[in-house]
């Protein structure tokens, strides 16, 4: 077979493997679901841990059972980190309040609720609607004509591309400093750290289930603000919650 045809068949192969994966994952999903159904917990628990943890695979049903089943088992942080993951892909009144429910009764730190968290969610639910009426917005005033802000301010006439460059890195301001990662503590009594050393002052001790706010990688270590401090955490001791 020449090169060519290698080419030509090569979406076609791809096509049918991403076909089978996502055949493998839907039987896996359905196979949970029975188990769950007829309260088979621990097998249940088994496979969409395998579908979450490995293949990165879940449906809002799927977090909903599986923070079920944890929160039967005592195990408030995994019940935790599924619900998030159910509030950030519904924005589920019940389910926050079910979280902020959870968060009270064990004690954890991390869960208040202001009106810099309450924008930040309120952000993320409309993310996408906000990104396409400010891209809509910037490709209106280009096509508009680039020439007539040419001739109103200095710096645009040195790039005539500046209103473009300006709301992009808009944009991207907007998305890192507002949307931070989140993640939930998932060993008991972790040590937060002064430096991103084991060497360094222990700042403070959280409990099991408590979230915090990642705002860098550093190697190891999570970099995460603690009352307006920057303080580490090891990577090994947090659920990392993705937006």
């Amino acid at each position: 077979m020449n090169t060519m045809n290698k080419i030509k068949l090569l979406p076609l192969i791809v096509t049918f493997i991403i076909t089978d994966l996502v055949a493998q994952n839907e039987n896996l999903i359905h196979k949970g679901d029975s188990l769950f159904e007829i309260k088979n917990y621990v097998d249940a628990k088994n496979v969409y841990e395998k579908l979450f943890f490995e293949k990165k695979v879940f449906t809002n049903s799927m977090l909903l059972k599986m923070s079920f089943i944890e929160e039967g088992l005592g195990n408030h942080d995994k019940a935790l980190l599924f619900l998030s993951y159910h509030y950030n892909e519904t924005f589920d009144e019940e389910t926050l309040m079910k979280i902020n429910s959870i968060a009270e009764k064990n004690q954890l730190s991390g869960f208040e609720q202001n009106d810099m968290i309450y924008f930040k969610n309120l952000f993320k639910k409309n993310k996408n609607k906000i990104y396409s009426f400010l891209l809509l917005i910037i490709v209106a005033l280009i096509s508009f004509n680039i020439q007539f802000f040419k001739t109103k301010t200095k710096l645009a006439k040195q790039n005539p591309y500046f209103i473009l460059v300006t709301s992009i890195f808009f944009l991207l301001i907007i998305n890192f400093s507002i949307i931070d990662k989140e993640g939930i503590i998932s060993f008991e009594n972790v040590f937060i750290m002064n430096g991103p050393s084991p060497g360094s002052d222990v700042y403070k001790i959280l409990k099991k289930g408590s979230k915090i706010r990642i705002r860098n990688e550093e190697n190891i270590w999570y970099q995460i603000d603690i009352n307006d401090e920057k303080k580490y955490i090891r990577k090994k001791n947090v659920y990392l919650i993705e937006n």
